[in-house]
């Protein structure tokens, strides 16, 4: 929201917020759903059970069209070739991608008009604002076809769940549409258009549960989609509150999140249901989901993948950095773009009947949640810094239940105001009673596998040591 509508919406009642974001999610809907979508589904529908050499086929004719592309109209790429003294008949197959460099996140984040298209208008794209996993802000561009690709891919997803994107849901995110003078329920505002309940996954604490289970009980979700943390926050009242917890969705999808495996059994034995996980990415480069087998696939058809171990390929079983190249968006296409995960190929073969790679496991986005001081956990906190161009990178730290800091490196651009921005955010998600500290530091230390925790919480790991067997 800007601020003008973000004010005219925190001074609104409920049933006129509820009206102000059924109209957006009506405009949302007929972005993501109309055009190209339904052939594209159609399509999908049908690849997803392609023969192995079809779907080389498919990946082969798709990357060639983009490299010409990209060589074409995208002057990051034109230099990137030229300089090796490449054409674009140098790359034809998924192995001859090791010819090109690995774009990161700062080639990017540097300039990311070098990485723009210039076969597309501005005027026709829309634009987001992304902050991943790493804290670090990102502006990207789409064409709206890519945008209905990337949920007809989304909708096939779902259907391997049982429930299908029209279907009557249930959403967990990191969005904040509860004002900040809010004090008591509801915590949650209904999208009439799309059907969809938005639950906070700011406000779930053992106060609120009951209040969260009694409204998805009434709502009867079909399938509730959400960040793992959130989804697993309340499954741990289930069994404090089972005379509420009577919610039976047909299936519960999360995304965002590495789910691991405790939060997997406590979600379904609350729920009832299956938990259908999805692994994705806001710069549309990589897409993989769990089938009704259970089995992680990447989708051949959105993009190729590889899981680098240094400069060379990972073995099976081995984590390696996922380094992705993706088909959909043409306005600012990404190849060999290192996404800041690590991934483990699977050597089983699945019976699902899908000829589609699996990943073991996705090794990243594991940030540590926010405990409050009345016990709410409150994770995911990126969407914070979306939009926010001259942060170079964060980390929130926790250092006890009534205070925490906020580590911020400056970037290009950086205005005084950010960083009090930051504060106002954080401040909306987490309630008044934490106090909260802003310091500006030259570099965020990275863990001994050098990975970066954009959320750190001293607290969790307190409880964690105080909860372990023998302590």
């Amino acid at each position: 929201m800007n601020a003008l509508v973000e004010r005219i919406y925190n001074a609104s009642p409920v049933v006129m917020q509820n009206a102000l974001l059924s109209a957006y999610g009506g405009y949302m809907r007929a972005m993501r759903f109309s055009g190209a979508h339904r052939a594209i589904l159609q399509e999908l529908m049908q690849s997803q059970y392609a023969t192995s050499h079809e779907l080389k086929a498919i990946q082969q004719n798709r990357l060639v069209s983009l490299i010409r592309h990209a060589y074409a109209t995208v002057p990051f790429y034109r230099e990137a070739f030229k300089k090796r003294g490449l054409t674009p008949d140098n790359i034809r197959s998924a192995e001859d991608l090791l010819k090109l460099p690995v774009v990161t996140k700062g080639d990017v984040r540097a300039d990311p008009e070098r990485f723009l298209s210039s076969a597309f208008p501005r005027k026709t794209l829309k634009s987001i604002n992304t902050s991943g996993t790493t804290g670090t802000p990102l502006r990207l561009w789409f064409t709206r076809k890519a945008i209905q690709a990337n949920y007809a891919f989304f909708a096939r997803t779902l259907s391997w769940a049982g429930v299908g994107a029209a279907d009557r849901s249930a959403t967990f995110a990191g969005r904040v549409f509860i004002p900040p003078g809010q004090i008591g329920p509801p915590y949650w505002r209904h999208n009439l258009f799309n059907n969809n309940l938005l639950m906070s996954s700011y406000h779930i604490s053992e106060a609120t549960a009951p209040l969260y289970f009694k409204k998805l009980k009434e709502f009867a979700p079909v399938f509730i989609f959400s960040y793992p943390s959130s989804i697993f926050a309340l499954a741990q009242y289930g069994g404090s509150y089972a005379q509420f917890c009577q919610v039976r969705p047909r299936a519960i999808v999360t995304s965002s999140e590495t789910l691991l495996e405790h939060q997997r059994v406590a979600i379904e034995g609350v729920f009832g249901c299956r938990v259908f996980d999805q692994y994705a990415s806001a710069e549309m480069v990589v897409f993989a989901a769990q089938c009704e087998q259970g089995a992680l696939h990447l989708f051949p058809e959105f993009g190729i993948t590889e899981i680098l171990n240094g400069d060379r390929a990972s073995k099976v079983g081995e984590p390696g950095e996922l380094i992705c190249t993706g088909f959909l968006n043409w306005a600012m296409p990404l190849i060999r773009y290192e996404i800041g995960d690590a991934g483990i190929w699977s050597e089983e073969v699945c019976s699902c009947g899908r000829n589609f790679p699996s990943l073991k496991a996705v090794v990243g986005r594991m940030d540590d949640a926010i405990i409050t001081p009345e016990g709410r956990q409150v994770g995911r906190l990126d969407p914070i810094f979306k939009g926010m161009s001259g942060i170079k990178e964060t980390q929130i730290v926790q250092e006890a239940l009534d205070r925490l800091t906020v580590k911020m490196v400056k970037g290009k651009g950086y205005q005084e105001k950010m960083g009090q921005e930051v504060v106002d955010q954080l401040r909306k998600r987490i309630g008044e009673a934490i106090k909260i500290e802003l310091i500006y530091v030259d570099h965020i230390e990275r863990s001994s596998t050098g990975k970066f925790r954009s959320v750190v919480s001293c607290v969790r790991n307190r409880q964690r040591r105080d909860q372990s067997p023998g302590s």
